[in-house]
């Protein structure tokens, strides 16, 4: 599977790509979005950490809108980390999250296996920017892209993702999620965009997006695009995501 994403990295490192904040405005007032709780666990306790978090998870978060899985950290500066996230869900779900006996067993089974929690997060999803045609399978991995965007620029910036979904949705097999933050906190965390996939050889794949793009929209079209998206993205933040509970 050939994707876009290695062709933005190449991208970001030669054009020093991709803060300040964004305005998100959504027509639905539920919007839907994921909280993500970042977790490091004790040191020689990941895996009875996540054996903890997996039957907490199964015990309170099994159905929507509170179900809820893990994901842990591969590269960048956050390695290590695990990201613990409860969604698809809405702001209006978190007043009945689970209480109660759920923070009980939190406490007693999980607490003790922390070392520390670091930032909580609410992610709304961006479904006119995102592609995930029906059929696609859940992947194992995520390679995860946090977006820092030039104040008063979501709009060229959905153009953007809109022009990238145009190209891949004529391609078996391309998928590409996007969220908003939810609250602007300043630290340039303002897109996240998620390309899947669910083995390393994917990674060595070779990318054509260029002559499709090319192909679509015209010859060098491509050169306009890049312009476009240097004069929109400040800063880009990159790492890879496994789901620790996918075989």
């Amino acid at each position: 599977m050939k994707r876009i994403k290695f062709l933005l990295m190449a991208m970001c490192l030669s054009a020093f790509l991709l803060s300040s904040s964004i305005a998100n405005s959504q027509d639905d007032a539920k919007s839907v979005m994921v909280e993500t709780i970042y977790i490091m666990p004790v040191k020689g306790k990941e895996k009875e950490f996540e054996t903890a978090v997996k039957l907490h998870n199964d015990t309170f978060h099994s159905t929507a809108p509170h179900q809820a899985g893990m994901n842990l950290i591969l590269t960048g500066p956050d390695t290590g980390w695990y990201v613990w996230y409860m969604g698809p869900t809405t702001f209006t779900d978190l007043d009945s999250r689970p209480v109660g006996a759920h923070d009980g067993d939190w406490t007693a089974k999980i607490d003790p296996l922390v070392k520390k929690y670091g930032m909580t997060e609410y992610w709304k999803y961006e479904a006119e920017s995102s592609l995930t045609p029906d059929g696609v399978a859940d992947f194992k991995y995520s390679t995860m892209w946090v977006i820092d965007v030039e104040s008063g620029s979501w709009d060229k910036m959905k153009g953007l993702l809109a022009k990238v979904n145009t190209v891949n949705a004529k391609k078996a097999g391309e998928t590409m999620r996007v969220y908003s933050s939810g609250f602007n906190a300043g630290d340039g965390r303002d897109v996240v965009i998620i390309w899947d996939f669910n083995k390393w050889a994917e990674l060595d794949e070779d990318n054509d997006f260029v002559k499709r793009y090319n192909a679509m929209n015209g010859a060098d079209s491509f050169e306009a695009f890049l312009k476009e998206w240097r004069s929109v993205v400040k800063g880009n933040k990159e790492a890879v995501w496994l789901d620790v509970y996918k075989e």
